[in-house]
């Protein structure tokens, strides 16, 4: 099967060489082949690195019984957090401090605190 890299891939060349022959008669005959690769060192360890970041992230929120969700959130549920006075008005935009409010209210709202 062929491998056809990507448009705008980078490719690098390896070639690799089979020496057979006898070495008595000092006779060599060598065949090469090249092979075409698709991405270069750097970028394979960045994806790996990144791989590995994902799974110790997911393996320390198991280990805090802490599920990761993705949700979507109105501007005036953000309002109704600065009105509540769980989050202050000038970090309206920060994620970090939004995620803390809405901590704090679920905690609150289910008794949890």
């Amino acid at each position: 099967m062929f491998w056809l890299p990507q448009a705008g891939a980078r490719l690098y060349r390896l070639r690799i060489t089979r020496f057979v022959g006898d070495l008595k008669s000092q006779r060599v005959d060598r065949t090469s082949i090249t092979i075409v690769a698709g991405a270069p060192m750097t970028e394979i360890d960045a994806i790996k690195e990144a791989t590995a970041n994902r799974v110790r992230l997911h393996r320390e929120r198991r280990r805090r019984r802490l599920r990761c969700l993705t949700i979507e959130i109105r501007d005036r549920e953000i309002d109704a957090l600065v009105r509540h006075g769980l989050l202050d008005g000038e970090k309206r935009d920060d994620t970090a401090a939004i995620r803390a409010a809405l901590h704090q209210y679920l905690d609150h709202t289910l008794g949890l605190c």
